[in-house]
């Protein structure tokens, strides 16, 4: 009985650490695309009002790493919150959300800066 208890946590502690990882992963291909079009094309390229705003005051190194220190540790939080709660919806599926969302960001990035339109 514990042995089944303590593999099904194992699994899921398994699963949630994937999905960090890839989290944190798609974030950091986003970042440094990102830092690499607004070095090319200037901050007019980011697409986020919020995120260049923060950026045009705080430049761009510092205020692009501290905008996704401060979304990771929500995130992170809030998938664990979840888990934790036993809502209906898994954390893992909110980290694997917000990796696609920085996923299209860093492939926009990517295009801008190495496409030959």
């Amino acid at each position: 009985m514990y042995l089944d208890t303590f593999k099904n946590y194992v699994s899921k502690i398994k699963g949630f650490r994937i999905s960090v990882m890839l989290f944190l992963e798609s974030g950091i291909e986003d970042t440094v695309l990102t830092l690499e079009s607004i070095s090319k094309y200037g901050m007019e390229i980011e697409g986020n009002p919020f995120l260049r705003h923060v950026l045009e005051r705080t430049g761009a190194v510092p205020g692009l790493l501290a905008v996704k220190i401060v979304a990771i540790g929500i995130t992170v939080y809030t998938a664990h919150k979840m888990n934790q709660m036993n809502y209906k919806i898994k954390g893992e599926y909110l980290l694997y959300g917000a990796s696609v969302y920085w996923l299209y960001g860093a492939v926009s990035h990517f295009l801008v800066n190495y496409s030959n339109f």
